[in-house]
């Protein structure tokens, strides 16, 4: 029985997962994910037992989704997330996990309990904690380029904690019930797994290129010929001899460290390469231990002062290793 409601959960996994073209996704992280999920799951349970006694309204989806939003959070820190198919599958992953302990302590408290009704909550309920897991952070990350981007997160949880009062309330027939969370969540995540391939692509054209010549006025010389030379050649006299010499080389070792990432990326992408080899992990560790001697030589003055040339994103900082 237990099979019955934990398989489609690890199925919803494994369909997310295969959305993520670029590869960004982790399967070890996925699994840490799962693991916190679980944790939550057992907090949860613990909670709704002291509050259904004092009888406290719409306990469980206010508790589990503010709870599964907090466990989110302290993930998207610790991962660093910046993607929207890492916030979706971590997301998912974390709902996974929770979903898998409430299946087994429903299934362990009510050993009769009707094939059916363990599909439906394999199928429909693992879904609506998932869906309202990835949502969440998917909304977070959304927020995260406007002015009122704190007031919009705070609100983010408040359309899955109404998912999921609705959902409970059971207006429906379980079958239409279960089928309309599943439908409703995927075609969400296609539409998020959309957006986040074009947000990547549109991100990649644009960098790529000016990477790439810039890199290519510093190999041949010809960098006080550029826009971004002419600006070097105006801060020069700022720094000592030296530190100048460190400058022009943390610009190129930046260039290439982005360049390198950015182009295995559009690989993964077209199928044309898998995992990192070892070779190129040790050469990218070495050429990021230079890159980091390299700022400290230039100083906060000088990263500062390099803004308008080296506009290192969260994006760009995901890929080179930096986080």
């Amino acid at each position: 029985m237990i099979l019955v409601s934990v398989i489609p959960l690890l199925l919803y996994l494994l369909v997310l997962k295969s959305l993520d073209s670029f590869r960004i996704v982790h399967w070890r992280w996925l699994v840490v994910c799962m693991a916190v999920g679980c944790g939550s799951c057992l907090v949860a349970w613990a909670f709704s037992e002291m509050s259904a006694a004092l009888a406290v309204p719409f306990h469980a989806p206010l508790f589990e989704e503010i709870l599964k939003a907090l466990v989110a959070l302290c993930v998207m820190r610790l991962f660093r997330i910046v993607f929207f198919a890492e916030a979706l599958c971590y997301g998912a992953a974390i709902g996974a996990g929770f979903s898998l302990v409430e299946n087994i302590i429903y299934i362990y408290f009510s050993p009769d309990m009707l094939f059916a009704t363990a599909l439906f909550r394999g199928l429909g309920t693992s879904m609506l904690h998932i869906g309202c897991s990835s949502l969440f952070l998917v909304l977070w990350l959304l927020a995260k380029n406007n002015s009122w981007k704190y007031v919009f997160r705070l609100w983010g949880i408040l359309p899955c904690i109404l998912i999921h009062a609705l959902y409970n309330l059971h207006h429906f027939q379980p079958l239409v019930q279960m089928v309309a969370v599943v439908v409703i969540f995927f075609v969400i995540f296609l539409c998020v797994s959309n957006y986040n391939e074009k947000c990547i692509g549109k991100w990649l054209d644009q960098s790529m290129m000016n990477d790439i010549d810039l890199l290519s006025a510093i190999k041949d010389g010809t960098l006080p010929d550029t826009k971004a030379g002419q600006y070097l050649m105006s801060v020069k006299e700022q720094f000592d001899p030296y530190v100048f010499l460190d400058i022009i080389c943390y610009v190129q070792l930046y260039l290439e460290l982005t360049i390198t990432a950015k182009s295995r990326m559009m690989l993964r992408e077209s199928g044309l390469l898998d995992a990192e080899s070892e070779d190129d992990k040790s050469q990218r560790t070495a050429m990021l231990k230079e890159f980091n001697t390299l700022r400290g030589n230039i100083g906060k003055m000088g990263e500062i002062i390099l803004h308008p040339i080296v506009k290192m994103t969260a994006e760009d900082k995901k890929l080179i290793g930096m986080d």
